[in-house]
C-alpha cells in the first residue's frame, strides 16, 4: 500500500530538524501474489454468496429471535465472512474490489441452484418453495443479482444511507424481471387482448383440448388480427406449409377424438350393426310388451271366472259388417270379401250358437290372438290390419261390458290393461314398424333420415335394451363427421368438422338429449366441446381451407424457383432476400400454430420466480444493517415469498 514518509538531510544518528514528506510506492506484488489474492477473493465471494443464499431461509429466523430476545445472532453471510477473515483469505480493499465483490456474490447462479436443489428436498413446504425459486432461471438470477449490486453501489456513491442503498438494491433486483414480465404481458395483450381475452382464450382452449385438437393462435383467441395473420401466412411461401399441417392436424385430431368417444359407447359400431341392433331391440320390445299385456289382463281373472258367459253381440255385429254383401253387387262382394275374416265370422257364429255368448276365457284368448296378429301383421298379411283392428275393438267392448257387470275392481283392472295396450300398440304401429327396413342398414338409415323428428328417435331408442341402444348411439356419433363423398378417401375414413357441425345442428334438441345421455353427462359434454370446436374451425374456414397443402406446396416451389433463378442470373442479394423472407414467414407460421405458444398466451403474467432470490437477499441485507426496521422488512419479505 502507498504511504507518505518524512525524508531529511541529517545523519540518521542525529535528530531531524528539517525535511519533507514524500509518497513511498509499495513494492510491486509478484504475479504469484496477484493470482493468489484473486483466488482468495474469489473463494471468499463464493462462500459469501452461498451463505447469502442459505440466509434467505435462516436470516428471517435469526432476525425474529433477535427482535424477541434483544440478542444479536449474526446473519449467515456475516458468519461466513468472519470465518473467511479468520482463515486468512484476503479482504476486498478499495471501491473497485468492494464493488466487484458485491457483483460477484450477487451473480452466483450456480450457488443458488445448488442451494435451491438442497432446499427443495426439505420437509417444510415453505422451504421447498424457496428452494424451487432458487433453482428457477439461473440466468435471470445472475442478471438480477448484478443489477441489484450495481443499483446499491450507485445509491451509495450518490450519498444515500443504508436504507436508501437497500431500497435501490431491491429495485435493481426486481427490475430485469419486471422488464421481462412487462414485455411478455405486452406480447400477450397484442395477441389475445386483456383479461377478458385471456378468459375467452382459456375457455376455448378447454373445448379445443377436450375435442382432441391442437390450437393455433387464431383458433384459440378467435380474434380477427390473429386470424388475419394466419390467413396471410397460409398463402405465402414458407408459411403455407406449417399452417396447412396445423389444419390437417386439427381435423385428424378431432376425428380421432370422435372415434374414441364412439368406441367408449360401443366398439366397432357401423350402420349394419346398428340396424341389426334396432331390429333386435324392436322384437325384444314387442316380446316384453306382450308379456306385460298378458300379465295385466290376467289380473281380470280374479274378478271374472273363466267359464262366465259373455255376451258377444258387439263382436258378432262387427263380423257381420265386415262380411256383408254390397247391395246390388253380390259377386263383387264375394271377390272383395277377405277370406280370412269370412272364416273367422263363420267359426264365431258356430261357436256362439243361438245364445250369442262365449265363455270369458275364450273371449280373452281370441282377443289376445287378434292383438298378436295386429302387432305381427307381416305374419298374417292375408288379413287386413284395419279389419283386425275393428274386430279387436268389438271384442274389447264385449269384455268391458263383462267387467262392468263384475264390479268396479274388474273395471279398473281392465281399464289399466287397455291403457297399456293402446300405448304399446301406438308405439309399435306408428314408430317401430315404420323404422324397420328391408335390410339392417336401411333400418338404421330410416331412423336417422329425419334428425329433426325427435319423437321417432326418442321412442325407438327408449324401446331398445341398453346394449342395442349404445350400438345405435355409437354409430350416430361415428358417422356424424364422415366427410362427404367428394372429399372422402378410398378407405372412407376422412373426418370433416364441417360435416360434423352440420349434422349436429340438424339434430333436434330432444333427439340429442336422448341419443347422447349417459356416462353421468360426460358424453354430452365431450360432444358439445367437439361441436363448439367445429364451430371455431368454421370461423377459421378461410385459414384452414385447402388442408391438403396444395397452395403451400405451389407457393414454396414458386419462391424456391425464383431464388434459384436469381442466383443463376447474378443476383445473389435477391436470392438471399427471398430465402430470408421465406424463413421469416416459416418461423412466424410455426409460432402462430405452436400449441405451447397458444397456451403461453393464456397464462396470467406474473413476476418470474427468478427475481425472488436476489430480492430476498437485498431485503436480508437491509434487515441486518438496520435492526430498528428489521421486523417490517421481514414482514415484507414474507409477503414477497408468498
Amino acid at each position: 500500500m502507498s504511504r507518505f514518509v518524512l525524508e531529511t538531510e541529517a545523519p540518521a544518528a542525529e535528530p531531524a530538524s528539517t525535511g519533507r514528506f514524500v509518497l513511498e510506492q509499495p513494492e510491486e506484488p509478484s504475479l504469484a501474489q496477484r493470482v493468489g489474492r484473486q483466488v482468495g477473493l474469489t473463494a471468499r465471494h463464493g462462500v459469501n454468496a452461498l451463505a447469502s443464499t442459505v440466509g434467505i431461509v435462516s436470516d428471517p429466523i435469526a432476525a425474529t429471535i433477535n427482535l424477541a430476545t434483544g440478542s444479536r445472532i449474526p446473519f449467515a453471510r456475516e458468519t461466513a465472512d468472519s470465518a473467511m477473515t479468520v482463515l486468512g483469505l484476503p479482504v476486498p480493499e478499495g471501491g473497485r474490489e468492494q464493488f466487484a465483490a458485491k457483483v460477484t456474490e450477487a451473480m452466483n447462479p450456480a450457488g443458488m441452484v445448488g442451494a435451491g436443489t438442497l432446499l427443495s428436498r426439505a420437509a417444510t413446504p415453505a422451504v421447498q418453495a424457496v428452494g424451487n425459486a432458487l433453482r428457477a432461471g439461473p440466468g435471470m438470477q445472475a442478471v438480477s443479482g448484478a443489477s441489484s449490486a450495481a443499483a446499491g453501489e450507485a445509491a451509495k456513491a450518490a450519498g444515500y444511507g443504508d436504507v436508501g442503498q437497500g431500497i435501490a438494491a431491491l429495485g435493481g433486483a426486481l427490475a430485469p424481471s419486471a422488464v421481462e414480465a412487462t414485455a411478455f404481458e405486452a406480447a400477450r395483450r397484442a395477441m389475445r387482448g386483456g383479461e377478458q381475452g385471456r378468459q375467452v382464450l382459456t375457455q376455448r382452449l378447454e373445448d379445443i383440448t377436450r375435442a382432441g385438437a391442437q390450437p393455433t393462435t387464431g383458433l384459440g383467441t378467435g380474434r380477427r388480427p390473429a386470424q388475419a395473420a394466419e390467413s396471410v401466412l397460409s398463402k405465402v411461401p414458407g408459411g403455407a406449409g406449417p399452417v396447412a399441417r396445423a389444419a390437417e392436424g386439427i381435423q385428424s385430431g378431432i376425428g380421432r377424438r370422435v372415434g374414441e368417444i364412439a368406441d367408449d359407447v360401443a366398439a366397432n359400431a357401423d350402420p349394419d350393426a346398428a340396424g341389426r341392433a334396432i331390429e333386435r331391440g324392436v322384437k325384444s320390445f314387442v316380446g316384453r310388451f306382450k308379456g306385460e299385456q298378458q300379465f295385466l289382463y290376467n289380473k281380470l281373472d280374479r274378478f271374472i271366472p273363466p267359464d262366465t258367459a259373455i255376451d258377444v253381440s258387439n263382436t258378432r255385429a262387427a263380423l257381420q259388417g265386415l262380411t256383408a254383401d254390397i247391395q246390388g253387387a253380390p259377386r263383387l262382394s264375394a271377390t272383395l270379401r277377405n277370406a280370412k275374416i269370412a272364416d273367422i265370422a263363420a267359426a264365431f257364429t258356430d261357436d256362439a250358437a243361438a245364445a250369442g255368448t262365449l265363455p270369458y276365457e275364450a273371449i280373452k284368448k281370441i282377443r289376445t290372438q287378434i292383438g298378436n296378429a295386429i302387432s305381427d301383421s307381416p305374419l298374417v298379411a292375408d288379413a287386413p290390419k284395419a279389419q283386425l283392428k275393428e274386430l279387436y275393438g268389438a271384442l274389447t267392448r264385449d269384455m268391458e261390458a263383462a267387467a262392468a257387470a263384475a264390479g268396479p275392481d274388474a273395471q279398473a283392472a281392465l281399464a289399466r290393461a287397455n291403457r297399456f295396450t293402446r300405448a304399446g300398440m301406438d308405439r309399435i304401429e306408428n314408430h317401430l314398424e315404420r323404422t324397420i327396413g328391408k335390410t339392417a342398414e336401411q333400418t338404421y338409415k330410416t331412423l336417422v333420415s329425419d334428425p329433426g323428428n325427435a319423437s321417432k328417435i326418442a321412442v325407438t331408442l327408449k324401446s331398445l335394451p341398453a346394449a342395442e341402444r349404445d350400438i345405435v348411439k355409437a354409430t350416430v356419433i361415428e358417422r356424424m363427421g364422415k366427410a362427404t363423398a367428394g372429399r372422402q378417401d378410398a378407405a372412407g375414413e376422412v373426418f370433416s368438422s364441417e360435416t360434423f357441425l352440420t349434422n349436429w345442428n340438424r339434430l333436434a334438441p330432444r333427439a340429442k338429449a336422448v341419443l347422447f345421455s349417459g356416462q353421468d353427462g360426460a358424453l354430452r359434454r365431450d360432444l358439445d366441446a367437439v361441436a363448439r370446436t367445429a364451430e371455431m374451425v368454421r370461423e377459421q374456414a378461410k385459414v384452414l381451407a385447402n388442408p391438403s397443402g396444395t397452395s403451400g406446396a405451389v407457393a414454396n416451389i414458386g419462391a424456391g424457383t425464383a431464388a434459384f433463378l436469381a442466383g443463376l442470373t447474378g443476383n445473389p442479394g435477391t436470392a438471399v432476400s427471398i430465402m430470408a423472407a421465406m424463413g421469416a414467414a416459416n418461423l412466424s407460421a410455426r409460432t402462430m400454430t405452436n400449441p405451447d405458444f397458444v397456451r403461453w398466451l393464456a397464462r396470467t403474467t406474473r413476476l418470474p420466480a427468478a427475481a425472488l432470490p436476489s430480492a430476498l437477499a437485498a431485503l436480508n441485507r437491509m434487515a441486518g444493517e438496520n435492526p430498528e426496521i428489521a421486523g417490517d422488512l421481514q414482514a415484507f419479505s414474507q409477503g414477497l415469498r408468498q
